[in-house]
């Protein structure tokens, strides 16, 4: 009887690579780590900062004022908010296998040890696993969302927040207050006037992924 790597080719549980349109290729942890830091850092500076700061989208959201007097904790999550769409575009886009996705969290977790805080120093050794796993559940929704949307098709109903929305506002309340993170009191009661930064939240991922695909055309490598 044949051997399944007779039948179906041996596997191969090395890492694929990434590819952009210049030609430019990086490995998988490479693309982890960048997606961490060199990646995300001006993004999630801009999102923060127009959730947060801005006054062009109305009503602020209830912890607007707490959010910016304590930028760096909320920071953190929108840092990783980003990372989160690397890792679904990897996972669910490009469809990178368990090795890939695997050295990318490698990526990942040495992207978080070099994190400083404001004072220039390490950051905490319980914040940093709580980060990476926010980054998965981020990704993990992120797909949820994407498959969601996908399945309604053109008779898709927009949704107040995103599930990627709400695990974003959840977590950046339970910085300065207790609360379920998967039904965070922030949510409750905000309306139509804060529709436009709930908006901006929703969309993000999306845009990432299109600009990724369509303008970056990073795609995977095989390894060689």
């Amino acid at each position: 009887m044949a051997t399944s790597d007779k039948v179906f080719g041996q596997r191969n549980e090395r890492p694929a690579s990434f590819i952009f349109a210049d030609g430019a290729h990086i490995a998988a942890r490479e693309y982890g780590f960048y997606s961490i830091n060199n990646f995300v850092l001006a993004p999630a500076d801009e999102l923060f900062n127009t959730c947060f700061k801005s006054d062009d989208l109305g009503a602020k959201f209830p912890v607007t004022a707490m959010a910016v007097r304590l930028a760096p904790i909320p920071h953190l999550y929108f840092l990783v908010f980003h990372t989160a769409i690397y890792l679904a575009y990897a996972k669910e886009i490009l469809g990178a296998d368990e090795s890939t996705m695997a050295e990318i969290m490698v990526g990942i977790q040495k992207g978080v040890d070099d994190i400083r805080t404001p004072g220039g120093k390490p950051l905490g050794s319980a914040v940093k696993p709580s980060l990476i796993s926010a980054a998965v559940s981020f990704s993990t929704a992120m797909i949820e969302d994407l498959r969601a949307a996908r399945a309604a098709g053109a008779a898709a109903v927009q949704q107040p927040a995103s599930q990627a929305t709400k695990l974003l506002l959840g977590l950046v309340e339970r910085s300065f207050h207790e609360a379920n993170v998967e039904n965070p009191p922030l949510l409750h009661g905000i309306g139509s006037e804060h529709a436009q930064r709930l908006q901006l939240l929703n969309d993000r991922p999306a845009r990432v992924f299109n600009a990724l695909q369509t303008n970056l055309q990073v795609r995977l490598m095989a390894p060689q």
